[in-house]
């Protein structure tokens, strides 16, 4: 069960970054945080560049290989990195969410190569102020949900939290093409 959770939390993760990246192009890093692994599980050197981002701008290419690196310390896992917005407009949290690795590199690509697919469908609202804050509640609600024990009520509000922006799309299509 926590295989399945940690997996979970990656995908959550790279969903979670996506969604929330709009905001998130010129924001300060104001904290760092590691999830699913403790912190002294990597090298000194790792930690302090990890460390040494906040307060800096926020570049998804300096993350990126922040994420190669845990991997390659710790090849029996996977690292992606996700964003949430910080405590203060302009700034975010960044989280290098790591999960156990049995063949989940290939999952993380699928992920990734869906992500991308669906992108259209997934940005449509994420300029849209209350549907971003909604999304952030459901996210929060999601890591809530990933430290507790209730799979079916972490797989409900996954659903429901796509739900949304499917149902969005599919309205503004319909309208589109009865013009």
């Amino acid at each position: 069960m926590r295989m399945k959770l940690r997996i979970l939390l990656l995908v959550i993760g790279i969903l979670a970054g996506c969604s929330i990246a709009f905001a998130q192009a010129a924001a300060t890093i104001e904290k760092t945080e590691i999830s699913g692994i403790s912190e002294d599980k990597l090298s000194a050197g790792l930690r302090a560049d990890i460390q040494a981002l906040q307060g800096k701008a926020y570049d998804e290419k300096v993350a990126a290989q922040l994420a190669e690196r845990i991997q390659s310390e710790l090849p029996e896992f996977v690292a992606t990195t996700t964003t949430s917005p910080g405590t203060q407009a302009g700034n975010l949290r960044l989280v290098f969410v790591v999960a156990h690795n049995i063949n989940a590199k290939y999952l993380v690509e699928s992920i990734k190569h869906y992500m991308w697919l669906s992108l259209p469908v997934r940005s449509k609202k994420t300029a849209d102020y209350e549907h971003a804050a909604a999304s952030e509640r459901d996210h929060h609600m999601i890591i809530q949900l990933l430290k507790g024990t209730d799979g079916w009520a972490l797989a409900q509000v996954c659903v429901d939290h796509l739900q949304g922006a499917k149902n969005a799309y599919l309205q503004m299509a319909a309208a589109s093409a009865a013009d």
